[in-house]
């Protein structure tokens, strides 16, 4: 996911669509790691995810990543459609990041990065 150039105090949001080529109903679950920064770092809480379609998250509303796996129970993708090549299905997760200010002692600044994993499982 690329969230692009943030200000501090800043934030910005994204669709990311998530595959099923398997012959369940999936529900995906989810994690991430704290982002890096040439300057300090990105607590993963500032990710904030929507696995029911709601376009346009705010931070009251939403829910944030954290580095303890949980599971969107409603995402309830679909099978991939049966053909004699089997067609993947979609489904869309929203995502909002916020940049923090930091502090004096430790400003944020410079290209940062983490990792959020993804993990299909039967819903």
């Amino acid at each position: 996911m690329n969230f692009g150039a943030l200000d501090p105090g800043q934030n910005s949001s994204l669709s990311v669509n998530v595959s099923n080529h398997g012959n369940i109903q999936i529900d995906v679950r989810m994690n991430g790691t704290d982002l890096g920064c040439d300057r300090g770092s990105i607590d993963a809480e500032m990710l904030m995810y929507n696995c029911t379609g709601e376009v346009g998250i705010d931070f009251a509303t939403g829910t944030n990543l954290t580095n303890t796996i949980t599971t969107c129970s409603d995402f309830d993708l679909a099978e991939s459609e049966e053909t004699t090549s089997p067609s993947p299905t979609q489904n869309t997760t929203y995502w909002r990041m916020y940049a923090p200010f930091g502090d004096e002692s430790q400003p944020i600044g410079g290209s940062c990065s983490g990792t959020v994993w993804f993990i299909g499982t039967s819903g």
